[in-house]
This record gives structure tokens, C-alpha cells and sequence, in this order.
């Protein structure tokens, strides 16, 4: 099983943060990280952060609490010097706290 990140939540702003310090992260570029949401077998969806190597091997991997499906959508991500960060959207009265 992969090791977890670190997870910063900012609901005001719609970001979720995830740290990527570790030495065995350096070097690694932007096509290594991956957030997707999926849907689960009852209806539901969540979040997968996944950091992996050249060769496909999942080095870290976050996986968010499931969230009604539509709730929370991807915008954007960007790659920063110590942090992932992904923009969402969400549905009117969703707290991104309660599912990362």
C-alpha cells in the first residue's frame, strides 16, 4: 500500500493542497501526479491524488472520504515547488473539510 500526503484543505478558496517535500518526490514532473474523481459502486464519488514513478508505480496515494456524486468537481491543477494544489467546484453548501 502506498504511503498518504499530507492534505491541505482551503473550503473558502475551493483548493485541496497536497504537500510533496519528500526527498523521494524530488525530480518528479508534472505527468507523475494524477487527481481524478471516481465514482464508487454505490453511487457515489471520490477523490483519488495519486503520485507515481516513470514506470507507473503508485509512490503516494490519497483517496477522499465518498461525497455525493456531482458535488465536487476538478477545475484545475497545478504542479508547485512543495505542494500539488487542485482547484474545484463545488455544489452550493459542500465543505470540502468534511471529505479530505
Amino acid at each position: 500500500m502506498a504511503l498518504q500526503v499530507n492534505v491541505g484543505v482551503f473550503d473558502p478558496q475551493n483548493k485541496v493542497s497536497y504537500a510533496v517535500t519528500s526527498k523521494e518526490l524530488e525530480g518528479l514532473k508534472d505527468k507523475n501526479f494524477s487527481f481524478t474523481i471516481e465514482e464508487t459502486a454505490d453511487g457515489m464519488s471520490q477523490a483519488v491524488f495519486r503520485i507515481t514513478d516513470d514506470s507507473g508505480k503508485i509512490l503516494r496515494e490519497n483517496i477522499s472520504k465518498p461525497f455525493p456524486a456531482g458535488a465536487i468537481q476538478k477545475k484545475s491543477t497545478e504542479l508547485q515547488r512543495h505542494a500539488f494544489v487542485v482547484k474545484v467546484k463545488k455544489q452550493p453548501g459542500v465543505n470540502l473539510n468534511d471529505y479530505f
